[in-house]
């Protein structure tokens, strides 16, 4: 069948768009977007709500997060995971973009994070944020969380997009964060970070701007671009599959 979602933003009103990104053991997340254009990144949407819902009941419940419930903060949710325990595991990205109506806006770098959910009780738990590389390459990176996938011994694989604001570096690198628990239940403060290297076929040409988008087992799939030979502001964007080894 068909269900259709519409989105309910943080401050009650209606998404002006809804995008469900995941979906696992009857419950789907996704994020809610009011419309608006950020001057420095460009993005259509200056704040996002990130949500649960049951596919079923059409029941939206807000992802509560840690802290401050600053409107022009932005959560999105893009991955969920039936632990079949009674809980599951979302992933995504939180960030904030400040005085957006300003061309010189300062721009508040996002992070990834991991959350638990309890669809019985309603309760959010064991929130941990991370960052590109556990921060070592500097705060000029925004890393998101774009898919989850969990092994049989209970470790997360989270395919990745890190967006860098440094001309020096690549545009966009994709990355595999692999993540374990503590002995509480709560995720480990850092990740161990891959980089996937995405090569066009049948060429030595390195895309600038990767997205690692999901993932199953060891096989991830994203975007990739690579430069045009002969034209420098000529991106070819291709689909990739890779596999983590």
């Amino acid at each position: 069948g068909w269900n259709e979602v519409q989105g309910v933003t943080q401050s009650g009103g209606l998404a002006t768009y809804t995008f469900v990104h995941s979906v696992d053991g009857g419950l789907a997340v996704g994020n809610a977007d009011q419309a608006d254009r950020d001057g420095k990144t460009g993005y259509f949407s200056l704040s996002s709500t990130a949500f649960v819902v049951d596919i079923e009941t059409g029941e939206q419940t807000l992802i509560r997060y840690p802290g401050d419930r600053n409107p022009l903060v932005t959560h999105t949710a893009y991955g969920i995971w039936d632990n079949e325990d009674g809980s599951y595991t979302i992933a995504g990205g939180s960030g904030s973009v400040l005085d957006s109506s300003k061309e010189d806006s300062d721009l508040v770098v996002g992070e990834a994070y991991l959350i638990d959910y309890d669809p019985i009780t309603g309760r959010f738990s064991n929130y941990q944020t991370f960052a590109y590389n556990n921060g070592e390459d500097g705060v000029d990176l925004i890393t998101h969380f774009e898919g989850i996938y969990r092994d049989d011994h209970g470790v997360y694989y989270l395919p990745a997009t890190s967006v860098s604001f440094d001309g020096d570096r690549d545009l966009a690198t994709a990355s595999v964060a692999t993540i374990e628990r503590n002995c509480d239940g709560s995720f480990e403060e850092t990740a161990d970070w891959s980089d996937l290297d995405v090569v066009k076929s049948g060429t030595d040409v390195e895309s600038v701007l990767s997205t690692g988008n999901s993932m199953f087992a060891n096989q991830i799939i994203g975007f990739s671009n690579y430069p045009v030979e002969g034209d420098g502001e000529t991106l070819e964007s291709l689909s990739f599959v890779a596999s983590l080894v």
